[in-house]
């Protein structure tokens, strides 16, 4: 195995590792900003479906970047 498949294959293990807590940090903000900051962060960061909801705004925001680049 070649030194830069090596370090590639390292870049993109920490890449896969990161996602999840970063989804779920996005996730906690919009239920934060939904509750509009009358609940504690550290509780709202503890509850469910914080991952879906970040996953699910990071697609949407992907998809929506897409559609303004090839739209303009």
């Amino acid at each position: 195995m070649a030194f830069g498949e090596v370090v590639i294959e390292i870049f993109g293990r920490l890449f896969i590792e990161a996602l999840p807590p970063l989804f779920k940090r996005i996730g906690a903000r919009a239920k934060w900003l939904f509750y509009l900051g009358k609940k504690d962060y550290k509780l709202i960061l503890k509850q469910n479906w914080n991952h879906t909801l970040g996953t699910l705004i990071f697609i949407g925001a992907f998809l929506l970047s897409i559609y303004l680049c090839f739209s303009l």
